[in-house]
C-alpha cells in the first residue's frame, strides 16, 4: 500500500468514522461506514492516478528478431 493511501485512510476514513461513530447515532456501525468510506476514496485516487500513468505515451522497446545460424 502506498503512502499515499495511508494518508488518505487516515486523513478522510478516520475522522469520518471519528464523526459518525460517535457524534451521531450510528455509534458502531457509523465507525465502520466511516472507514470503509476512507477505503473507497482511497481506491478512487488510486484508479484515477493508474488511468492517468497508462494515458501518458510510453517509448516502446522494439527487439528485433535474429535468426542465428545453425
Amino acid at each position: 500500500m502506498r503512502a499515499a493511501s495511508l494518508v488518505i485512510i487516515a486523513g478522510v476514513g478516520v475522522p469520518l468514522a471519528a464523526v459518525l461513530g460517535f457524534r451521531t447515532r450510528m455509534a458502531g456501525p457509523g465507525i465502520w461506514w466511516g472507514l470503509t468510506l476512507g477505503l473507497v476514496v482511497a481506491a478512487l485516487l488510486q484508479s484515477w492516478r493508474v488511468q492517468r500513468r497508462l494515458r501518458l505515451d510510453i517509448a516502446r522497446v522494439m527487439v528485433e528478431h535474429q535468426t542465428v545460424p545453425s
